[in-house]
């Protein structure tokens, strides 16, 4: 365990490590699978897929390169983001096949994605969205879906602004979501309702919006909240709670209150009547009265002590990197002291300084990959009896960058990660 991570007890550090070389990553995360702050006290705890049956793998799922695209270059530029489109989460219509939809993100455009069919061996371009945000420079963006089931990007970055796409008409929907005051670094749609939307800034803050009345329903900030700018949000499949991470090397657990929930039902109907001003901006002249949030649920500097720049759940469980050289598999024990946790084990990769490289897991909870600094990724097979990684190489490029995110089908059957210098990556398992 890295010395940058907190010490647990060596007797019980010493127990989780022998129930994971003879369990696994998946099994032992199902043993764990515990209550987490927050939730409601008759809610039935989730549990992420079955263990598999039948005699442990011996290698490792791997992936080949099939396919390496670049995007436009320009002096500067790199593409900060990647997700697909999973209908799995969302009733998508009007676009066939669903699945098969990416987009990228990264100084002015959006780049939107189709595999190839029938063999989805490489990727086409389907469109090409130029933001006309002076200076902005976009950093992330997130899946959901409007009312008739026409798919939407939410799209942010340095100025703070949220842009809300599109994806069927190609056209922007209904007015910006303005309100941070600095760079937003990643927008998570709510999984089961993409009406909600979470917001993630260098503000400090964290902020719900309605992106079909285009109101700020919260904001979740104040002397209990981040301390420095916050770098990285994920909901909880229940949509109860979600973690935040940031700068500070915090991690938090927010709750959806009764209250709050009170105030997302009154926010579909809130009507702000918008009207341009007299520099031709639409302002709400009945503006939606906004919740503060204060105090998390929970909250550790306990896992980290550095900046935290991605954080998961896996079940109940946390995943969450920092600058360490590893991404810590934790759980909240406030029942020990406030911010207490027990750290289960790690997922060790070779240290770097890199601030942003993210890392993903495939719908089925059996993959995790996560970028390097030299247009490679490191592999975990969640599955197998290890936390040993495998690195990806795309041998059809030479070039040596950083790959900021990476995603996979819904099938995990393809992968596609993105490198600074504009490349896009397809690969293949095998």
């Amino acid at each position: 365990m890295s010395d940058d991570v907190m010490q647990i007890d060596r007797e019980e550090e010493n127990e989780f490590a022998e129930k994971l070389r003879a369990a696994g990553p998946l099994n032992l995360a199902v043993e764990h699978n515990i209550f987490l702050p927050g939730m409601e006290a008759t809610y039935v705890k989730i549990l992420v897929d079955e263990i598999p049956q039948g005699p442990p793998q011996i290698i490792p799922k791997l992936f080949r390169s099939i396919r390496c695209g670049r995007e436009d270059f320009k002096e500067g530029r790199k593409i900060w983001d990647l997700s697909f489109l999973n209908s799995s989460l969302f009733p998508v219509r009007k676009v066939e096949p669903p699945n098969d939809l990416f987009a990228t993100c990264g100084g002015p455009f959006i780049h939107v994605y189709r595999l190839s069919r029938p063999l989805a061996d490489t990727f086409e371009t389907l469109h090409i969205y130029v933001n006309t945000i002076q200076d902005d420079d976009l950093y992330t963006l997130s899946w959901g879906l409007l009312n008739d089931g026409e798919p939407i990007l939410a799209c942010a970055g340095k100025q703070g602004i949220i842009l809300l796409i599109n994806v069927y008409t190609y056209s922007l929907v209904g007015h910006h979501l303005v309100g941070h005051k600095n760079a937003i670094h990643q927008l998570k749609f709510a999984p089961g309702n993409s009406a909600f939307l979470l917001s993630a800034s260098e503000d400090l803050s964290i902020r719900l919006w309605n992106i079909l009345t285009f109101t700020q329903v919260a904001i979740f900030a104040g002397d209990l909240g981040h301390k420095h700018g916050v770098l990285t949000i994920d909901w909880h499949s229940t949509e109860n709670i979600f973690a935040s991470g940031g700068r500070d090397g915090a991690v938090k657990i927010w709750k959806i209150t009764d209250e709050l929930k009170n105030a997302m039902d009154e926010s579909m109907t809130w009507n702000q009547n918008f009207m341009n001003n007299g520099a031709n901006i639409p302002c709400a002249r009945t503006p939606f009265r906004t919740k503060m949030i204060f105090e998390p649920e929970f909250s550790t500097n306990r896992v980290h002590k550095s900046y935290v720049d991605c954080v998961k759940f896996y079940g109940n469980l946390i995943y969450s990197k920092g600058q360490e050289g590893c991404i810590v598999v934790w759980k909240p024990h406030p029942e020990r002291n406030p911010d207490s946790v027990t750290v289960l084990f790690t997922l060790n990769f070779p240290r770097n300084s890199e601030i942003g490289l993210r890392f993903t897991i495939d719908y089925e909870q059996d993959l995790l990959v996560l970028g390097g600094t030299e247009s490679n990724c490191y592999l975990f097979d969640l599955t197998w009896e290890s936390t040993e990684f495998r690195e990806i190489k795309n041998a059809l490029h030479t070039f040596r960058s950083p790959v900021r995110s990476a995603g996979f089908t819904a099938d995990s059957s393809k992968m596609v990660y993105i490198t600074d210098d504009c490349f896009v990556h397809l690969l293949q398992k095998i």
